[in-house]
């Protein structure tokens, strides 16, 4: 992924967040390379215009497929080593799967290049 560390903040609803000033709220650092790793875990590979590289090809992966934890997690964890600032990930955890929804909920939890730990929540 060509994003770097310096991004949009965005809400706990994703949406992004408008300064005192007036401007887009932004975040770097760790913060924003967590939030990076849970929107690559988000997004559909080729939905992004920009980045059609980018992202889990979960319709070929999961959508249409019985649920399997592992391929899941693999490739979250495939997403997550994309990311710029990301130098390893250690560990990516599914805490739960609604069928009705096809909802995957659960954390990605990496290292940087700057030796931090950080957590990239995934709902």
């Amino acid at each position: 992924m060509a994003v770097n560390s310096y991004t949009a903040e965005l809400s706990a609803a994703w949406d992004i967040q408008i300064d005192a000033s007036g401007g887009i709220k932004m975040t770097k650092g760790t913060p924003g390379i967590c939030q990076n790793v849970a929107c690559e875990g988000k997004n559909f590979k080729g939905g992004q215009y920009y980045f059609a590289d980018s992202g889990i090809a979960w319709l070929a992966d999961v959508h249409g497929q019985k649920f399997q934890r592992p391929i899941v997690a693999s490739r979250l964890r495939e997403a997550a080593e994309k990311v710029q600032g990301v130098r390893a990930v250690e560990q990516v955890q599914i805490d739960d799967f609604d069928p009705a929804t096809r909802t995957v909920t659960g954390e990605v939890l990496i290292e940087t290049t700057e030796g931090e730990n950080g957590r990239a929540v995934i709902l």
